[in-house]
């Protein structure tokens, strides 16, 4: 990911799992994390992302998330392995905004955690 003063981050976990369609693509497994993407230098091990652990993915119209009553895809503009919201966003909206949570985030990234300019995620089969 790059951040919106163009530094790039990355997080790398060395096991990711996501569930079947069946089970609505839950993010059931997520290994230890490495990487540039935490301003605590990795302290949390990951936290952004094993947040979302066990959360099954969610968009506009498939709210699966455990909010209650809210929708936490129509509320951050995009889809993601929300749980009772989230601390991290990848498929937000591009915004100018310094605190939107509808924008592109990975809380605890350094320089600032709202507005990243670019993300991409690599997934292998094993």
């Amino acid at each position: 990911m790059v951040n919106k003063h163009g530094a790039p981050y990355y997080a790398k976990f060395d096991f990711f799992r996501i569930n079947d369609e069946s089970d609505n693509y839950t993010l059931s497994g997520l290994g230890n994390y490495s990487g540039t993407a935490d301003t605590d230098g990795g302290a949390h091990g990951g936290y952004v992302l094993s947040f979302s652990r066990n959360s099954a993915f969610s968009t506009f119209d498939r709210d699966n998330d455990k909010a209650g009553g809210t929708s936490c895809a129509a509320i951050y503009h995009g889809a993601w392995w929300y749980k009772s919201c989230a601390v991290s966003n990848l498929n937000g909206d591009y915004m100018a905004a310094d605190d939107a949570l509808s924008s592109i985030h990975w809380y605890d990234l350094p320089g600032g955690h709202y507005n990243i300019k670019y993300t991409e995620m690599k997934i292998r089969p094993v």
